[in-house]
């Protein structure tokens, strides 16, 4: 009988919160004791979607520049999203847009160019100004949804 024992009575100790901070350094409880479930907090601001509900192929952001056509030729993108364009032919290529304020890759064999897509929605074509142009040839167009 002369011991003292220690007991969690169910309060929000330090111990609890040290764990889930160095645990699971980006969730963010919504209280300090809160019964509820974390949220998960992005630093880039947005969510990727996770999927787009079974209606159709998921989009993709990379397009392949090879001798003389873009692969694919058409791809749809969440808006704001970057577009990765990867050079894996031999010749030199480019990637001129049709509308304006969209930034033009400079001309090259090899290596990649990356584009942010507008925020809004909308269909944005492209093509190569060596091998077609706006309405024939190597071009390729971006939906953003």
């Amino acid at each position: 009988m002369g011991g003292t024992t220690a007991r969690n009575t169910g309060g929000c100790g330090w111990w609890r919160m040290a764990y889930r901070v160095a645990a699971i350094p980006f969730l963010v409880a919504s209280s300090a004791c809160g019964g509820s479930s974390p949220v998960v907090s992005d630093p880039f601001g947005g969510g990727g979607g996770g999927g787009n509900g079974g209606t159709g192929p998921a989009p993709t952001n990379a397009v392949s520049v090879r001798d003389h056509a873009f692969e694919p030729a058409r791809i749809s993108v969440p808006r704001s999203d970057v577009v990765v364009w990867t050079w894996n032919g031999r010749a030199e290529h480019n990637v001129t847009w049709v509308e304006p304020g969209l930034v033009d890759s400079p001309t090259q064999a090899d290596g990649t160019h990356e584009a942010r897509m507008p925020a809004v929605a909308g269909e944005f074509g492209y093509y190569c100004t060596i091998h077609g142009s706006p309405s024939a040839g190597m071009r390729g167009r971006v939906v953003v949804q």
